[in-house]
This record gives C-alpha cells, sequence and structure tokens, in this order.
C-alpha cells in the first residue's frame, strides 16, 4: 500500500509540474501578445484580434485592440513593458514580432527591376551576399537586389537567434522591395536579415 502510495503522489506531482509549465508558458505569450498590442497603438485598428495564428495560443481568442486598450486605461496592463519584453522568454519575445508586425501593421511591395550598380547614395548601404543585419528605423525602407537567384528577406525585434517576420520570401533577382514601418511605443529598431547570393542596397 505504501509503494502504491507513492507511485500515486509522484504521478500527481508530475501533473502537478505540467500544469505549472503550461500556465506559465501562456503567462509569456499573454503578456508578450498585449505588449505588443500597447506597443502598435498609435497605428493599430480596434477591431485587431489576437487570433490563434497571430497569438500563438488558442486562450486570447476573443481579445480585440480597441476593447483591450480601454480596458487598459481603465484597469491597467497586464502586459510586459517594452523593457520587461526584451528580458522576457524567447517565445514570448519572438510572439510580439509576429504580433507587432499584423498589428501596425507592417506593409511590403515587391517590384520588378530598380537596381542599378552605380546608383544609391548617402542614405543606402550596400550588403554583400551573406551580410551583416541592418537595423531599420520607422519609415520606409527600399530594398533593392541585384540580379542573380531569388531570396529571402526577413525582420526581428524582441527575438534573438531568428528572424519570425518574412518581408520578402523567393524576392527575385533584380527586384526592389518596398517596406514600411509605422512608429510605435518602442525605441528598439527592426533589424534586417537579408539571405541572398549577391548584394543587395538598403536605401532609407
Amino acid at each position: 500500500a505504501g509503494a502504491a502510495t507513492a507511485v500515486a503522489a509522484c504521478l500527481n506531482l508530475v501533473v502537478l509540474y505540467q500544469g505549472r509549465n503550461s500556465l506559465y508558458d501562456q503567462s509569456v505569450l499573454t503578456r508578450a501578445d498585449t505588449a505588443a498590442i500597447e506597443i502598435a497603438r498609435r497605428t493599430i485598428e480596434p477591431g485587431f484580434q489576437l487570433s490563434p495564428e497571430i497569438a500563438g495560443t488558442t486562450t486570447l481568442v476573443d481579445v480585440f485592440a480597441g476593447p483591450y486598450l480601454q480596458a487598459v486605461d481603465e484597469y491597467g496592463s497586464p502586459a510586459y513593458t517594452p523593457a520587461e519584453l526584451t528580458k522576457a522568454p524567447e517565445q514570448g519575445r519572438r510572439q510580439a514580432d509576429v504580433v507587432l508586425a499584423q498589428a501596425l501593421p507592417l506593409s511590403t511591395a515587391t517590384l520588378p527591376g530598380g537596381f542599378e550598380p552605380a546608383a544609391g547614395g548617402a542614405s543606402c548601404v550596400v550588403v554583400p551576399a551573406g551580410g551583416p543585419e541592418l537595423p531599420l528605423s520607422p519609415g520606409a525602407t527600399r530594398i533593392e537586389l541585384a540580379p542573380g537567384p531569388p531570396a529571402d528577406f526577413a525582420l526581428r525585434r524582441f527575438a534573438s537567434g531568428e528572424y519570425p517576420v518574412p518581408v520578402a520570401v523567393d524576392a527575385p533577382g533584380d527586384s526592389t522591395t518596398l517596406l514600411r514601418i509605422p512608429a510605435d511605443a518602442a525605441t528598439q529598431p527592426w533589424q534586417l536579415r537579408i539571405d541572398a547570393r549577391q548584394l543587395a542596397r538598403v536605401c532609407r
């Protein structure tokens, strides 16, 4: 009987441990997702919804930006502050980037042509193949890709070690991608990664 009781107690502890981890993960995602809404407050649409595809969880499906921000004004915020978000667990920082891209929202358009080898200027940076990431401030950015194979462009902001926000996937060589980033309540710049086998030019 004593052995059976011990086994049962151990199993209960496992269930409690798993439940605690699940609640912790949901808390991280909730605070990160709502932080993104608050950061994007200047430009977010009141009807923006934290759907499971955007939020990374099914527990926030009834959260809409307009009513949420009104509740924050009246009762206070459960979200991470931007400073706290920089130190949050990685899954929260990654998901905040995903939500922000949709909530601001970021906008992109890729057009054929536009790369001129001798063009550019003081506002442009040439990025060699496999070059470093570039910080981007709010506003309009032009990404010119030299002739060559298709390339991918992606962004991160609070995430580290990955770029969870695609800007352009399989952008054709000799093309121009226009990226617009609205201003918001956080000071951290977005970081652009260009995964290409040819050089690119990034212009403000």
